[in-house]
């Protein structure tokens, strides 16, 4: 697995942590996090639900009914 660099930003009233673009992360994915007591940091993709993951994206809704 190669390693890449995140760098933490202030976004707001938030933290934003960057994702290199090798990471091919989609803009929009959504990301569950989960804090260790160590201080280590994951996120974990949420790509289960179609609302969120881009599924539905190219779906005309109003035309379907």
């Amino acid at each position: 697995m190669e390693k890449k660099l995140g760098i933490a930003r202030k976004v707001g009233n938030s933290t934003a942590l960057t994702i290199p673009s090798k990471a091919d992360v989609k803009l929009g994915q959504r990301f569950e996090l989960t804090q260790e007591n160590n201080g280590t940091v994951i996120y974990k993709s949420i790509d289960s639900n179609p609302w969120f993951n881009g599924e539905y994206d190219d779906i005309d809704f109003k035309k379907e009914i």
